[in-house]
């Protein structure tokens, strides 16, 4: 089945590449136009059961959330995959040609190399199938006309020391909150993952681009957001704190990287 993907202002695509997984989800690859090698540029769109019309573009936040619920029910296993996709990204190349694109060929996350984390596809919405193969697209693009972005890597490498530190704590109770540095979509999408998993922790996430407007679910009662706004300078202390956290510590992972530090 060829997907279809219409840009805004401009024509109509269609994708010359698809992988076709056992759940009945479809990856599409379309040709892209960005970054410092633009006709060998790819855009990767997808097509599951929850898909009506359109083609979506898998989010790092979908798979972030979906591996971050795999986690809760069996650390070790998702950890261990996420060291397989470190290490897979450390060796993935960037398309050499055309021929190499229009190719797309997929070396890491076939079934063999997969098997042995198909237990986690009993958690989360996504199949450890789907999270390889848009993970491995994505960072052959970043590789083939980013170099040096390391935008995957970074998030991965994020992801693995989070699961590595909450393997040494096994005592740490389960959130109390859940605040998301985001707006409605990213609210509703956690929303969703968290009630199918019967999470009961409540969630608001803060709308930077609302002028730090708070944003709740679907259903949440008045009296928990009269409490949050009651507190809201607390919240973005929060939020403003796990920046700063987070700014910290990739620069002196940059220096240490970059500078021998």
């Amino acid at each position: 089945m060829t997907l279809e993907w219409k840009p805004k202002k401009k024509e109509r695509m269609y994708s010359f590449k698809e992988f076709n997984l056992k759940d009945g989800t479809i990856i599409g690859v379309f040709q892209g136009s960005k970054g410092n090698n633009p006709e060998m540029d790819i855009v990767v769109k997808y097509k599951d059961k929850y898909t009506k019309s359109v083609v979506r573009t898998p989010k790092h936040i979908h798979w972030v959330i979906d591996l971050l619920i795999k986690k809760e029910h069996n650390k070790k296993l998702t950890l261990e995959f996420i060291n397989y996709l470190v290490d897979m990204y450390d060796q993935i190349k960037p398309f050499k040609n055309k021929a190499e694109q229009q190719k797309c060929e997929l070396n890491f996350t076939n079934p063999e190399n997969l098997k042995k984390f198909e237990e986690l596809n009993k958690y989360g919405q996504y199949s450890i199938e789907f999270i390889g193969h848009v993970i491995e697209l994505l960072s052959i693009e970043e590789k083939t006309g980013f170099e040096g972005a390391f935008m995957f890597k970074e998030v991965l490498d994020a992801l693995k020391e989070m699961m590595e530190r909450r393997l040494k704590h096994s005592e740490w109770p389960k959130p109390d909150l859940i605040l998301i540095d985001g707006g409605k979509p990213q609210v509703d999408y956690i929303f969703k993952i968290t009630e199918q998993h019967q999470m009961s922790a409540p969630l608001l996430g803060i709308s930077k681009l609302n002028g730090d407007r708070l944003v709740y679910p679907s259903r949440t009662k008045n009296v928990f957001k009269d409490l949050a706004e009651t507190i809201k300078r607390t919240l973005q202390g929060v939020r403003d704190e796990a920046h700063r956290f987070a700014n910290r510590g990739r620069s002196r992972r940059y220096s240490k990287d970059n500078f021998g530090g």
